[in-house]
């Protein structure tokens, strides 16, 4: 019965190829108001060329997490200001002593709200849903010029009107365990959240057995063969990742440690940062 209990889980890992892990991970459950998140799970993923986005990437997750807990929601809306959680990003790294460009940082995150699940995304990553009639359904968020759309960037209007200039897209890569891949190239990256509601979100409770969110960086295992770089392939990994045997206590965090270690034996290593953090729906 304990299983039936919807929670959440995350794991943040550092990537063979950094010296300090810059992604974060954070979960919460709330069972305390009908009108708010009773569950999320946010990843925040900082810009490896900027400076101390290890503590931006942290500092972000916590004020998203914040306001996803006070702001209210019905069904289908969400209604925080992106302008407002990028001041107030900014506005602690600053008085921390910190440069704006630390709060240059992905942010991606799911929420429960009544008979439904929501997810977003402010920048680059993965949102990975286990259905559970077995199907699963995966996208990740690139783009084409790697100058993610930061939450940072709407906090300073030099900054926006700079990522505006950038002539690129946000490629839209669906993933359907059995079917294949399909990239898209059709959404614009002014916009400032991808709210997911063409890919079914918000999506029925009753229908999911999990949702996981996800940095770039788990597409990012690789190994040498024959003097080449041989990157493993995505839908293998997260079928992997999907493959879980039990959803109580740490699932996420012990699923994502027994990939790595399976990975390794063939000689994969993942070469950046790794965050993962899920919603289990009971």
């Amino acid at each position: 019965m304990k299983e039936k209990i919807m929670h959440s889980d995350s794991i943040y890992l550092i990537g063979d190829l950094h010296l300090v892990c810059q992604d974060y991970a954070l979960t919460k459950d709330n069972y305390t108001h009908l009108d708010r998140p009773e569950s999320f799970a946010i990843i925040s993923d900082g810009c490896s060329s900027c400076a101390d986005v290890d503590v931006g990437a942290r500092i972000a997750t916590c004020v998203l997490a914040k306001t996803l807990s006070a702001s209210r929601y019905d069904d289908y809306y969400n209604p925080f200001n992106i302008s407002n959680l990028s001041y107030e990003i900014v506005g602690k790294l600053i008085e921390l002593g910190f440069s704006r460009e630390a709060a240059n940082a992905s942010l991606v995150y799911a929420f429960t709200c009544g008979k439904y699940i929501h997810a977003e995304a402010i920048g680059d990553g993965f949102v990975i849903v286990k259905y559970k009639n077995g199907n699963i359904k995966a996208v990740k968020l690139d783009y084409t010029e790697n100058t993610p759309l930061y939450p940072s960037y709407f906090s300073n209007e030099s900054w926006e009107k700079y990522f505006l200039c950038v002539p690129q897209k946000l490629v839209i890569t669906l993933y359907y365990i059995n079917d294949g891949e399909k990239t898209v190239e059709t959404q614009d990256a002014i916009a400032a959240k991808f709210d997911f509601r063409q890919l079914g979100f918000p999506a029925k409770r009753e229908d999911i057995e999990f949702v996981l969110v996800a940095s770039d960086g788990l597409g990012t295992f690789y190994k040498q063969e024959n003097g080449d770089t041989v990157l493993y392939n995505t839908i293998e990994l997260i079928r992997k990742i999907c493959d879980i045997k039990s959803t109580m206590g740490k699932f996420v965090q012990r699923k994502v440690r027994k990939v790595i270690a399976e990975l390794a034996k063939d000689g994969y290593k993942h070469y950046d940062d790794i965050s993962v953090a899920g919603i289990y729906l009971g």
